[in-house]
């Protein structure tokens, strides 16, 4: 039951962070006004925001327009939930459990507004970036010294790839970084910092082979950060382990 329980509040907040994503960057509230259909611009009615169900009901389309919705809505509720109910299941109904969860949204947030708008909206990092020094203070994973060295590991990482490539990464990854760093703190941060490369590079191959993308066309980087800090979050122990067990 509270795997199930999980799962929906996984998915519905998925769906709130996908409103905020979507409204913040265009400077919209995200907590007046109803949604509505950004082709027709109709009200949505209560039926049609239910995650998931929604969607599937009205096979993916808008009820007064018929256009297609977006299948990245669903795609991330249904993630969400799922990392929801793994993160119950791991962690129990904990605080550990609520951090994650916290985690979870600011990436589902920061995945939307750089896939849509290639930006990181300042004032959600200036949210999270205090809840998880608070968290570290109430609750310490680490030395009380590693979450200011994660933060600032995260932040040079990418400051210097942005100094090295004259531009290549911007300003709101490296904040991103910084603020992953505070909780993750300074290995887990590079790890993460590592896997986005790699994804990144990966997911470039692909849209260049495959996509017919332009090579000069900007691609966000965020999502690959976003995926590392899911593969670091319940991989990272394995993965330092395999390092030993190879380098040692």
């Amino acid at each position: 039951m509270m795997m199930l329980l999980s799962f929906v509040i996984g998915a519905s907040v998925s769906s709130f962070c996908q409103v905020i994503g979507y409204r913040l960057p265009k400077k919209l509230s995200f907590i007046r006004g109803r949604s509505y259909c950004p082709h027709c611009l109709t009200s949505l009615r209560w039926y049609e925001l239910i995650p998931i169900v929604s969607f599937v009901i009205q096979f993916g389309r808008c009820r007064t327009c018929q256009r297609k919705i977006p299948k990245l809505h669903v795609i991330l509720e249904i993630g969400m939930g799922l990392l929801f109910s793994i993160n119950f299941l791991i962690l129990g109904m904990s605080i550990e459990f609520v951090m994650a969860c916290l985690l979870f949204a600011l990436l589902c947030i920061v995945f939307v507004t750089d896939i849509l708008y290639m930006t990181i909206p300042n004032r959600v990092l200036l949210v999270f970036f205090p809840l998880f020094l608070a968290y570290q203070l109430i609750h310490p994973l680490y030395q009380w010294w590693e979450p200011v060295v994660g933060s600032l590991t995260g932040m040079l990482i990418v400051a210097i790839v942005i100094l090295i490539s004259k531009g290549g990464m911007g300003g709101g990854d490296m904040k991103f970084m910084a603020v992953l760093g505070s909780l993750l703190g300074p290995q887990r941060v590079l790890l993460t910092f590592v896997l986005a490369c790699f994804i990144g590079a990966m997911i470039g191959f692909y849209l260049i082979s495959f996509k017919n993308w332009e090579t000069i066309r900007p691609m966000p980087f965020a999502p690959s950060i976003v995926m590392a800090v899911i593969l670091t979050f319940y991989f990272g122990e394995q993965m330092f382990a395999l390092y030993i067990s190879l380098f040692t």
